[in-house]
């Protein structure tokens, strides 16, 4: 993880498409936690981790009015930490996860298992959870996942496309840290390591705006809740 850094100067220079983590080790982060047991098993652990913090907040009052009217949602590659915080506090939600079985804890209800970019369908649902997936992905890739969600609400089970897709996401720029040397520095740290190790980028509201129009989505609400990170409620 830290060979990418060190090579960024090199990398910049090459011109090279793949990430900077690819060019110094290989081959990309996802073949090399294949490949690499003990090394896929720290990341996914990482994440468990960050998802653990994230649901502690779900059950709060502020949040009550995001889940309210759910019956259904599907998380999508969420390792369904997420889901199982959200059904605990919201028992009568239907959650079901859309993930790679072995990267997912246990008594959930898994489907799925291959390319979310291809072949895998999201199932008709009345909300589709994306946490800290969309900024691993490029533009391309993103609304590919985007348009799938939207096709997969506009089929739900009321069969009136009155579902939702929330993103649990960093939104960089928001007015109210841009005196905080603290948060600009966090921000650009952030930027750097997606663009070492899978040569995407966290984005701003005016770009994330550009990838839900252009996944056919109306319109939006975005809601800090977690330092840098934001719930993003997006609606077709």
């Amino acid at each position: 993880m830290v060979a990418p850094w060190e090579s960024m100067s090199s990398w910049l220079r090459s011109g090279e498409y793949v990430s900077a983590f690819e060019m110094v080790n290989g081959k990309s982060i996802w073949k090399y936690m294949e490949v690499e047991p003990s090394f896929g098993t720290l990341v996914h652990q990482t994440m468990v981790y960050d998802s653990q913090l994230i649901g502690k907040l779900v059950g709060r009052e502020e949040f009550r009015t995001v889940f309210e009217g759910m019956k259904s949602m599907v998380d999508v590659g969420g390792e369904g930490i997420m889901a199982k915080a959200i059904v605990e506090a919201f028992p009568h939600i239907n959650c079901i996860v859309l993930d790679l079985p072995y990267q997912t804890t246990e008594d959930l209800n898994v489907i799925g298992e291959g390319n979310l970019f291809e072949e895998i369908q999201i199932p008709p649902t009345d909300a589709v959870l994306l946490k800290s997936i969309l900024h691993k992905c490029n533009d391309e890739e993103s609304i590919r996942i985007l348009t799938k969600c939207k096709g997969a609400i506009m089929n739900n089970s009321s069969g009136e496309g009155r579902g939702k897709v929330i993103i649990i996401e960093a939104v960089l720029e928001k007015e109210n840290q841009m005196e905080d040397k603290e948060s600009i520095e966090t921000q650009l740290c952030g930027d750097v390591l997606m663009m070492a190790t899978f040569n995407t980028t966290k984005r701003n509201e005016k770009e994330w705006k550009t990838l839900f129009l252009a996944a056919g989505f109306s319109h939006y609400s975005i809601t800090s809740f977690l330092g840098l990170r934001s719930l993003i409620e997006l609606y077709p």
